[in-house]
């Protein structure tokens, strides 16, 4: 009896063992994206997205609250009637799709602004080329492709493999990027990576550039690794520059 008591417990070990090792093997996996197939399904400010099919923001549509969510586009098309964001907030991820517009239009089609970010929790856009036409004769109206201002906030922005076509007339401020950075925004850190742009960009003011149009006082970081810039820019004022219009 002992040496079958014996036995039992080691055969009741050996499949504790066993399950433990399957447990242990089994893979974690991240909780699935929402699937979108319009403008209006993109509800949380935190939720992680992925595109099934072209889709379009429609005029009044930007996503008002600050977004820190991932939105995946997939290889699909978006097209703007307004902007789609309002605000990037830190963690904020947009990759894999492609801006246009059904004609030319007077918004900064991807951002309007940036909030706080930092190197662990970045405002990340990566593999999105924005081809739209930007026309803006409001003298107080700074725009960009993907961004319009970076405010006196503590940010952290990384962008890879990001291309900018079409082209952007304003009467202020202008990059294809990033059109401007406003004054006191200290330790914001700007990392560019494998951009392009190929945007002719003109402002009949002051501060046109290829990638940011002004960077307005305070402490920055900006790193450009394999950028270029193919586009015409020219500022009927003073102040342009293939990457940077102005740094004061």
């Amino acid at each position: 009896m002992k040496q079958f008591i014996k036995k039992l417990t080691s055969l009741f070990m050996a499949v504790c063992m066993i399950l433990t090792a399957v447990i242990v093997a089994l893979p974690i996996t991240a909780s699935a994206a929402t699937s979108v197939t319009s403008w209006d399904q993109i509800t949380s400010a935190t939720g992680d997205y992925i595109l099934t099919s072209n889709i379009t923001v429609p005029a009044g549509a930007t996503f008002a609250s600050t977004f820190t969510g991932t939105l995946d586009g997939n290889g699909y098309t978006i097209t703007v009637a307004d902007t789609m964001f309002a605000t990037l907030g830190g963690g904020a991820t947009l990759k894999n799709f492609k801006v246009v517009s059904s004609g030319a239009v007077d918004f900064t089609p991807v951002a309007t602004q940036v909030a706080a970010a930092t190197s662990s929790t970045p405002i990340s856009i990566e593999n999105v080329t924005v081809d739209v036409e930007i026309y803006v004769t409001a003298s107080d109206n700074t725009v960009a492709s993907f961004i319009a201002i970076v405010p006196s906030v503590v940010t952290y922005l990384e962008m890879t493999n990001c291309t900018s076509l079409g082209s952007i007339v304003s009467a202020n401020q202008v990059g294809a990027f990033i059109g401007r950075t406003y004054t006191s925004n200290a330790n914001a850190t700007f990392v560019f990576t494998d951009c392009v742009n190929k945007s002719s960009i003109y402002t009949s003011s002051n501060y046109a550039g290829g990638f940011i149009g002004m960077i307005d006082g305070g402490k920055h970081t900006v790193s450009f690794t394999r950028c270029i810039n193919y586009g015409d820019v020219e500022a009927t004022g003073s102040n342009s520059g293939g990457f940077i219009g102005c740094a004061s």
